[in-house]
């Protein structure tokens, strides 16, 4: 297999006007809606916080020819997953996706996207030591515990064992998300989400060390010589980051976010029923 074989996935263009004031409207939790605009909807809601936003958020600006509320003829639609490897609700995010799809069976023909997204967009390359990161960005203890605590008591409900404890390294995320881009081009997206959470959050290994990243590409099937190659030049990095730019752009500061049919979604690790209510209205 050669290196123009690992096609690239589509390109992510955000449907929408992108600028300043992109305007959002979002129904909380309680009810009611709550206004936006540009980056600052959903601050203090960020993955690395071990919180998760419940928001559901409708995008306002006209889309490929029709306007928000307009039927779809066909039960078919689209779910493109904002997230990044290094958020533990992302995980469970990413778990309960894949229930909502069992939920909808035959019922929605759903075609799904994975997205990149930096938590903290300042990490060096090389990463950082992880306990000493922690400690600088929730310097309260006894509240990161808990909050650890609330994440591995979420975790076990989906199947997902978190061992915080053996994660050394906080890594810069930009290489793992290209390995994901390679994997969707071989229809293998989902498998190697799954395989870079379970790398960072269960075995602690280092998901921005290039070597680590070409074994858990081997692991699924790639091959070992194209990925060498591919993490040497700098193939789909200023895409990534200019789409990690563009979420941003139309207020996504938290994750995961889920956008279907390119029109609405949510934000947080939503139960299945929710996101298969979403798609099914996406679809119809």
């Amino acid at each position: 297999m050669g290196t123009h074989e690992l096609a690239q996935a589509e390109r992510f263009t955000l449907p929408v006007s992108v600028d300043d004031h992109c305007t959002l409207r979002c129904r909380g939790a309680n009810g009611g809606d709550v206004l936006g605009h540009g980056g600052g909807l959903y601050q203090g809601q960020h993955c690395d916080g071990y919180q998760h936003g419940g928001f559901l958020f409708i995008l306002v600006p006209v889309y490929h020819g029709y306007r928000q509320g307009e039927k779809v003829k066909s039960m078919k639609t689209t779910l493109d997953m904002v997230s990044d490897v290094v958020c533990p609700w992302c995980w469970i995010g990413l778990r309960n996706a894949r229930a909502a799809l069992d939920l909808l069976g035959d019922e929605v023909e759903v075609k799904t996207a994975f997205r990149p997204f930096f938590l903290d967009g300042g990490i060096p390359r090389e990463g950082l030591e992880y306990h000493a990161y922690m400690d600088r960005k929730f310097p309260d203890k006894v509240a990161r515990k808990a909050g650890m605590e609330h994440l591995q008591q979420a975790g076990v409900q989906v199947g997902i064992d978190f061992r915080f404890d053996k994660i050394t390294r906080r890594p810069n995320t930009l290489n793992a998300h290209r390995l994901i881009r390679w994997a969707e081009g071989q229809d293998k997206g989902w498998e190697a989400e799954e395989a870079l959470f379970d790398a960072f959050f269960t075995q602690g290994l280092d998901v921005g060390d290039v070597d680590t990243l070409i074994g858990i590409g081997v692991g699924l099937g790639l091959e070992e010589e194209v990925l060498t190659g591919l993490f040497a030049s700098d193939r789909d990095v200023d895409q990534i980051t200019r789409e990690v730019r563009e979420a941003q752009q139309i207020g996504v500061q938290a994750v995961p976010t889920f956008i279907v049919a390119r029109s609405r979604g949510a934000s947080g690790a939503q139960p299945p029923a929710v996101l298969a209510k979403l798609l099914r209205e996406g679809a119809s």
